[in-house]
């Protein structure tokens, strides 16, 4: 079972590099067996899906990262792509 970040990012593909990059720390030996699912990436946001158990270090982690910060967490694909989108069109130049 997926929970579902969405992020803002000043550059969303280096910060998903950097996740991508960091997550070994969080998620320790566990890290081989996880992927994360890339909903996509409107903008400046990223909606990422991460394993129930590891959404909140992911989201300690996205904090520790700079240009990066989690906006919502959601329950499922559907609705983040809705959050992801409504926010983007919220802010435009944010």
């Amino acid at each position: 079972m997926y929970r579902y970040l969405v992020i803002r990012a000043e550059d969303p593909l280096e910060c998903l590099e950097r996740i991508n990059l960091y997550f070994v720390a969080v998620a320790g030996l566990r890290f081989k067996a996880i992927e994360f699912n890339i909903v996509g990436i409107y903008d400046d946001i990223i909606a990422l899906g991460v394993p129930r158990d590891l959404v909140g270090k992911a989201r300690a982690l996205v904090a520790l990262l700079d240009g990066c910060r989690t906006v919502k967490v959601r329950g499922t694909v559907k609705s983040a792509r809705r959050t992801a989108m409504s926010i983007r069109r919220r802010h435009p130049n944010a």
